[in-house]
């Protein structure tokens, strides 16, 4: 399994995943895809990193963080555009692109928000350290502390 940064050698990559995602109904890796090759979506801001992890050549997994666009406050981040296989679920991978973002995450925001009402997700979140709350918009949170790092 190998974790990369999304870059022009491997957004094509992420085609497949985004078949199986539109097929669950979730087009939003089919987005991630489209705003990143059209440069409206490059997480390429402060502190923004958008991940995919490959087997075999294989996209298994996409995830992101960046600037959380439901607020105005500048350190805030929130994790955006999760997606795992149905293969790959199960097998940690969720949780270890989450722990891979967090670890770079507490660099630039003191915060990092997300939304999901997926019951399974939500236990992932919270194994991660997430909170649940009721800010708009979000359904857990996390704040990192100063000696933050990671799991």
């Amino acid at each position: 399994m190998t974790v990369l940064e999304v870059d022009e050698d491997n957004i094509g990559g992420l085609d497949d995943l985004a078949v199986e995602a539109d097929a669950e109904g979730h087009s939003f890796v089919r987005r991630t895809i489209r705003e990143w090759t059209d440069g409206t979506g490059r997480f390429d801001d402060r502190g923004e990193l958008l991940l995919a992890c490959f087997e075999n050549k294989h996209c298994i997994a996409v995830r992101g963080i960046c600037l959380d666009p439901y607020t105005d406050d500048p350190g805030i981040g929130r994790l955006r555009h999760v997606y795992v296989a149905t293969e790959a679920r199960r097998r940690g991978v969720g949780r270890m692109l989450v722990s891979r973002l967090l670890e770079h995450a507490w660099e630039y925001f003191p915060k990092v928000r997300v939304y999901t009402d997926n019951p399974a997700a939500a236990a992932l979140y919270e194994k991660s350290g997430f909170h649940p709350t009721d800010e708009p918009k979000c359904s857990h949170a996390i704040v990192f502390t100063p000696e933050y790092q990671g799991d």
